[in-house]
């Protein structure tokens, strides 16, 4: 299983490759080693853990050999995502903020949950390094939470070395819940990722029958 990870020098990059590197036949291609020249088809796979703004071009690269696409990316202004939505239409893509199987159960339960005079706040705290504010995170939970309260509020904090912490509170007139999510290391995206890989490369085959 051949897999192509632009930005593969980064942070999340690096830890995808390293973790699952007895997996996957992973090619790197990150414009710190002056490697971007992908030929798409001859990859099962890309993932995108570059920048937003190489998002879109990485989508439709892949949608003109048919290949499915993680986009890991964060920071997507609404003009990115809208094309990103359009090119979804001619090929597998999957635009996952968050990789962590937490965070994805978090934002599923969100989408699904019905409370009555509820209003949700969001606190998140990353790296003094991490360069979006608020996260790709945050926002893809404010995005899930606004079914609930559409006033949804971020608090955004950059300390220290901290992988991620998330936490989400709902609070009504007679009780309030409290979420919290924290990624103790990078490898929980890597072993998210292996769940994306796998689900992503099984929707394809059904997608391309």
């Amino acid at each position: 299983m051949k897999i192509a990870v632009f930005g593969g020098l980064g942070k999340l990059g690096s830890a995808i490759i390293e973790n699952l590197k007895d997996l996957y036949d992973f090619a790197v291609f990150d414009s710190k080693n002056g490697n971007t020249n992908c030929n798409f088809a001859d990859f099962d796979l890309v993932i995108d853990a570059s920048t937003h703004q190489n998002s879109v071009v990485l989508a439709k690269a892949c949608v003109q050999t048919k290949t499915p696409l993680l986009v890991c990316a964060t920071g997507h202004t609404k003009k990115e995502l809208l094309a990103l939505e359009k090119l979804k239409k001619q090929t597998k893509i999957e635009i996952c903020p968050n990789l962590s199987r937490g965070v994805n159960t978090i934002v599923e339960w969100l989408e699904n949950a019905r409370f009555d005079n509820c209003k949700i706040s969001i606190f998140e705290r990353h790296h003094t390094q991490k360069k979006d504010s608020p996260s790709g995170t945050a926002l893809w939970l404010k995005k899930a939470a606004n079914k609930i309260d559409n006033s949804t509020e971020i608090v955004s904090s950059r300390f220290g070395d901290d992988v991620g912490t998330h936490v989400i509170t709902l609070d009504m007139p007679h009780e309030q819940i409290t979420i919290i999510h924290k990624a103790k290391d990078r490898s929980v995206f890597a072993l998210g990722a292996k769940y994306k890989i796998e689900n992503l490369l099984r929707e394809n085959s059904v997608y391309e029958n």
